[in-house]
């Protein structure tokens, strides 16, 4: 498939996103949000609604799945933003960047992540819980007292189960950090949602 026809398909299902969702618009439940509310805007004789604003899924950029860049990441984020009507075409060069900006940074914080759960069990497995480890297995073959085996036994399983667990964190942010190199998908989607739903949410505070 060409990066053209790839796009032209995004913007399409992006637009029978919106299509499904003007049944709120249509039967009150929200108005469209295609302008900004501001002083002048505002009536007297008729509150005004909070606007609804679609949740976003893997399946609205990529229905079978298929991963996407750093740039195609922005290009769906613009796309998406401008056809719900969260921003308008002004706004769009700015968010686009800060957007980009802020995909940057995440990627940036998931290798810190990784190299901090690094530090971390080199720490503890080399400076506690290895060396503790060998000096009570010495311990262990000086012993012949079942009651005293036995207690030693448990430290060691501790300082075994601890350093298991510092590789566990470790590998969930060796595995997050790779995800995210691989598909910007789940980014775009937490991105987006965090914008539009808090506001949802910030609307319907404000109104009560």
């Amino acid at each position: 498939m060409s990066g053209e026809a790839y796009w032209l398909l995004t913007a399409l299902a992006v637009g029978l996103l919106v299509f499904r969702e003007l049944r709120y618009f249509k039967s009150g439940h929200a108005i469209a949000p295609t302008r900004k509310p501001n002083a002048s805007t505002k009536t007297t004789t008729a509150p005004v609604q909070p606007t609804t604003f679609p949740i976003m899924t893997l399946d609205n950029i990529t229905p079978n799945g298929q991963a996407i860049t750093s740039v195609q990441a922005v290009k769906v984020f613009r796309l998406y933003m401008l056809a719900v009507g969260y921003l308008d075409k002004q706004e769009l060069p700015d968010w686009g960047r800060y957007f980009a900006e802020d995909m940057k940074f995440h990627g940036l914080e998931l290798v810190d992540r990784v190299e901090e759960e690094k530090r971390k069990l080199k720490e503890y497995s080399e400076l506690i819980g290895a060396p503790e480890i060998r000096v009570l297995k010495r311990q262990l073959l000086k012993t012949n007292d079942n009651v005293k085996r036995d207690a030693i036994e448990r430290e060691i399983d501790d300082y075994e189960s601890d350093i298991r667990e510092e590789e566990k964190y470790l590998r969930k942010a060796q595995v997050a950090l790779q995800a995210f190199r691989t598909d910007k998908r789940q980014f775009v989607v937490d991105y987006i949602n965090n914008l539009t739903q808090q506001k949802v949410e910030s609307q319907q505070l404000s109104s009560s």
